[in-house]
This record gives C-alpha cells, sequence and structure tokens, in this order.
C-alpha cells in the first residue's frame, strides 16, 4: 500500500491518491472476504461471490498491472475486454469507454508468435456465471458482449508467466 512519510514527524499521512485508496479498500474487501469464505468452508457453510465495488469516473484511468493480476486468488475469473498492439491502445479505449469506469481494471503484455500484445482485462471473479453475468451487463459502446471473453486467471497468469513485463 503507497502511503507518504510525514518528514516532520515520521506519522504516516494517509493515502496518497484517490485511486491508490479506492485499490486499497478493494484489497482489503477481498482479503476479508477471503477469510469469511476460508472460515465458512471450514465449518461447512457458503458465502455469496465478492461483489466489483464501483470506482468513481475518472478520465485516463489508472489500470493496474500484470503483478496486481498476479497476485489474485487462484480459481478466479476475469473479463478480456480487448487485445492490441500497443500500451497507448489499450488507455485509449478506456478513456473512451464510459462503461468501463466503475470497473476494476488491470492490463497486462504477452507474445503471441512474433507480436507482443497487450491485453485489458476487468474484474476478479469468483465464479464463471458471475463473469458472464457482468459481461452481459455491460453497455459498451465499442464493443459487443460476444467480443468479451470469459478467461480464467491461472490461463491469464500463464500467459503473463512467459512475457516479460514492463
Amino acid at each position: 500500500v503507497a502511503r507518504s512519510l510525514n518528514s516532520t514527524n515520521g506519522s504516516m499521512n494517509g493515502l496518497t491518491d484517490t485511486t491508490t485508496s479506492i485499490a486499497t479498500m478493494r484489497v482489503l474487501k477481498r482479503l476479508v472476504h477471503g477469510l469469511i469464505a476460508l472460515l465458512a468452508c471450514l465449518s461447512g457453510l457458503s458465502v455469496p461471490a465478492l461483489a466489483e465495488s464501483p470506482l468513481p469516473m475518472m478520465q485516463n484511468a489508472s489500470l493496474a498491472a500484470a503483478e496486481w493480476l498476479m497476485r489474485q486468488p487462484a480459481g478466479g475469473f476475469t473479463l478480456q475486454i480487448i487485445t492490441v498492439s500497443s500500451a497507448e491502445q489499450v488507455q485509449g479505449f478506456v478513456d473512451r469507454e464510459e462503461a468501463l469506469a466503475p470497473h476494476s481494471l488491470a492490463t497486462f503484455r504477452y507474445q503471441r508468435g512474433d507480436d507482443l500484445l497487450y491485453a485489458l482485462t476487468l474484474g476478479i471473479f469468483a465464479s464463471a456465471e458471475e463473469a458472464f453475468a457482468v459481461r452481459g451487463s455491460l453497455q459498451m459502446a465499442h464493443l459487443s458482449e460476444t467480443d468479451m471473453w470469459v478467461r480464467p486467471l491461472e490461463d491469464v497468469k500463464r500467459s503473463i508467466r512467459t512475457t516479460l513485463q514492463k
């Protein structure tokens, strides 16, 4: 968690910006949910899937990097929204597509043949059904529902592992 250190008295000032604050809350929410799910599993109960937390609408939205995707729990799913040939194309798409603003977004690059490709993902979901439901609810201006790919996180992580990230 990125925090700034107050040089005058050595105390922690709190989170440096809204994006970091929201990301931190989201990580903490997932950690708490994971602990609850673990305890419920040990006692034979079930826990509802964790829902996406909305982000405020922002221009030039900050994208999580491949390292963030690698830290997500095994067994989850994500939506791969687009695959393009540059990081600038990913950011341009995010800036133009207002339907993405309230969702967690991440990007990673991977090698396919001689091409280096950049993928944009949306959300982390406990099940494929959850990911399909979100995919069906997105009102995208530049993509149809069938253009988005529900993808197991393990598959994404395998792609990330095979390509050096910036």
